[in-house]
């Protein structure tokens, strides 16, 4: 019975990692959009850049990217990944006099 249980749970574990699918965040006005694939981001406006060197970390059901940006810091917080929120999904861009702005995302699968 343990092992059966075992046996489903590394199933479902393996399922859901190669069912990883991108998601697509923008802010209210759409000035900024994001591609997340995995441990890339691409950021889309008037030119198509890539950003890598990003740190995860991932929380609970959510996480949060960490990567710098034309100098800026940005800090790309989801609370949950299978339920969007408008209100707990954020990016914050703060430049390099510590002014900090945070903009609320809408995301969705792609």
């Amino acid at each position: 019975m343990k092992t059966l249980i075992l046996t489903l749970t590394l199933l479902t574990s393996f399922t859901s990692l190669g069912a990883v699918k991108d998601i697509i965040c923008s802010t209210p006005r759409m000035n900024k959009v994001f591609m997340i694939k995995n441990s890339k981001i691409i950021m889309q406006g008037r030119d198509l850049a890539s950003v890598e060197g990003v740190r995860t970390k991932d929380i609970g059901v959510g996480f949060t990217k960490y990567f710098n940006h034309e100098g800026m810091k940005h800090k790309l917080h989801i609370e949950n990944r299978s339920s969007f929120s408008d209100f707990n999904d954020y990016i914050s861009i703060r430049n390099n006099k510590g002014h900090e702005i945070t903009y609320p995302l809408t995301c969705g699968l792609k």
